[in-house]
Parts: C-alpha cells; structure tokens; sequence
C-alpha cells in the first residue's frame, strides 16, 4: 500500500478507498435546496414576459404568475426567477408606445413617399407635419390601472 501510494501521489486511505470498489464519494451537481421553479418553467416565464410586454407594456408579478398558470408559487420566487434571468425592475421609459404594426406602417409610408413624391415634398408642400404616438387603447381599464407606471421589468439593454 505505501509503494502504491508513493507512485500515485495519494495518501494510503484513498488507495484503500480504490481498492474496496463500491462508490467512490464525489460532489453533488446540484447542493442544497432544490429549486420550485424547474428550467422548462423559466422558459414558460420567460415566453410570458416578452408575450405581455408586447401586449401590455407594464405588468405586475401577479399577472405574471396567472398568465403563466403557477398559482402556488410565492412571489419572491417569481422575482429571484426573473432577476436570474437578467431581468430588472428599472424605470419606465417615456416615450411613446409604437407597435410593430405601427412600425411597419411607418416605413410603407416613407417609402411610398420617396417613391412618388418629390425631394422637396416636406420643405414646400407641406406646412405642417404631426407625428403622434401617445395614443393609447385601453383594453382592459381596470387591469392597466393597477399595473406600475413608474417602473417596469426590462432587461438592461
């Protein structure tokens, strides 16, 4: 057993340890508590987030949870979720809310008028021009109403 330790650079314990066969002990992948919320469910809440930020802007953790069907989880847990997620809780932007639709309508219209308007279109033809985007339709008053303005989940970039 010492020459066999010697070779190996192991004390003779471990040797002994070798030679019993059995299990060898090894670390486990995953210590401690096991989580509540398994991956295949970040990925429901992740899907949720990006569904109700497009719909709704603004929500609350409790929208959060109802629309992802987790009932039982504690919020605490949804919000340790999202920040693992690199989601933070940051101020709301102020700026107008564009939809993808109004984004597409936009560039049609830029288009259609590099098309079949001339260059000076907007210096000579037109005196004034009004570009809004602070209209809001409100789906669901009650809902909106209770949601944060101030603040909103949004990844830092």
């Amino acid at each position: 057993m010492n020459e066999i330790s010697k070779r190996c650079r192991i004390s003779r314990a471990s040797v002994y340890r070798c030679l019993k066969g059995g299990k060898m002990t090894s670390k486990k992948k995953f210590p401690g508590r096991p989580r509540k919320i398994s991956p295949r469910e970040e990925r429901i809440i992740h899907r949720n987030v990006q569904q109700l930020r497009n719909t709704e802007g603004p929500f609350t953790l409790n929208r959060l949870r109802d629309e992802c069907g987790f009932h039982t989880a504690p919020l605490c847990t949804m919000n340790r979720t999202l920040k693992r997620m690199n989601y933070k809780f940051c101020e709301a932007r102020r700026k107008g809310v564009l939809t993808k639709r109004d984004q597409l309508r936009r560039v049609k219209f830029t288009r259609d008028v590099l098309n079949k308007h001339s260059p000076q279109l907007w210096t000579n033809e037109i005196c004034f021009y009004l570009d809004g985007v602070s209209f809001w339709y409100k789906t669901n008053p009650v809902a909106e109403a209770k949601t944060p303005c101030r603040k909103i989940w949004r990844k830092r970039n």
